[in-house]
């Protein structure tokens, strides 16, 4: 038997349900439309930089050396440079036997003392820019420090001819030994001439 509802009931069930809370009040998610999160990876381990490494070895020498580290370096980078300004003497040397063929001893004599002039030149402005740099003051001028630099220049040039003939003659070694020899002995000796003549600080009273 089939019940036929009047058209008011109808009615009232429909806003009834209408009315009534929706069981998912949210709906889901879309995967189409909401953004995918970012994956968070563990932040990878970088490498040892090479400051950090430089801070490090620092620190390990100033341990070992009693808080000479500074000097140390600075006796690193004088080697480095001076090889370096020697090479650019070799070169200068080589270049101007090539243009210029040099006979006379005059002309040897100038080709020589040019090349040696421009190899000092260079040993100067690296030493003053990397070297001694954190001992520049004020209180002399680049073109003073320039001409304080060949001081202990010709000092080592005289040496190395002594020590180097000394070695030969009375230590009896052959010319290459004597030469290293006094080269050894007399790039320490040029190292400490630069490190508390050319760049010692100024006398309060008066700057040299």
């Amino acid at each position: 038997m089939t019940v036929i509802e009047a058209p008011e009931e109808v009615l009232i069930k429909r806003d009834a349900a209408r009315q009534r809370p929706l069981r998912f009040p949210i709906a889901p998610p879309s995967l189409e439309h909401d953004a995918v999160a970012p994956v968070k990876h563990a932040p990878a381990l970088n490498a040892p930089s090479l400051a950090q490494f430089y801070q490090r070895a620092y620190t390990l020498v100033d341990a070992k050396t009693g808080g000479k580290a500074a000097d140390v370096q600075r006796l690193v980078t004088f080697l480095a440079v001076g090889g370096s300004a020697s090479l650019l003497n070799l070169a200068c040397v080589w270049s101007f036997d090539r243009l210029l063929h040099p006979t006379g001893g005059i002309t040897v004599f100038l080709v020589l003392a040019t090349a040696t002039e421009i190899s000092l030149l260079a040993n100067f402005l690296l030493n003053d820019r990397f070297t001694f740099h954190t001992m520049v003051g004020k209180h002399r001028t680049f073109w003073q420090r320039g001409a304080r630099f060949h001081g202990p220049a010709m000092v080592g040039f005289g040496l190395t001819l002594l020590i180097s003939n000394l070695a030969h003659h009375l230590a009896h070694l052959t010319l290459t030994i004597s030469q290293a020899t006094a080269i050894l002995i007399v790039t320490m000796v040029n190292f400490l001439m630069h490190r508390h003549w050319t760049y010692r600080a100024a006398n309060p009273a008066r700057a040299v």
